[in-house]
């Protein structure tokens, strides 16, 4: 199951596993490390959980949940765009600051909780 971050947010940190991101998990495999800055930008709403079974891990009532193909490959709704227009107005500062300034800076300054 992943846990796809809320929409709007942003998560910057160092290493850590692939939380069931394929992606991720290749660049692990071919820098045969974990040891690299993740930029996250949160796209779901903040009860999403995606399991790529269609099921629930946990069991937990009130928890949505949706097959994570489903997931990636829906559109945006009329009224998340100005949010998600805004996560990558952010996203692009943080990866700006975090060239110019530092990485430690840019999290400390974009993460969101």
């Amino acid at each position: 199951m992943i846990l796809i971050l809320p929409r709007g947010s942003l998560k910057i940190r160092f290493g850590g596993a692939s939380a069931g991101h394929h992606g991720v998990e290749s660049i692990i495999k071919v820098l045969n490390s974990d040891k690299f800055w993740r930029f996250r930008l949160g796209t779901g709403d903040q009860r999403s959980k995606i399991s790529s079974k269609g099921r629930s891990a946990s069991g937990r009532k009130n928890q949505k949940l949706r097959k994570l193909d489903d997931y990636v490959l829906s559109n945006f709704t009329g009224s998340e765009y100005g949010k998600v227009r805004e996560l990558i107005k952010r996203g692009a500062k943080a990866i700006s600051t975090a060239l110019e300034e530092d990485l430690t800076k840019a999290m400390n300054r974009f993460n969101t909780k």
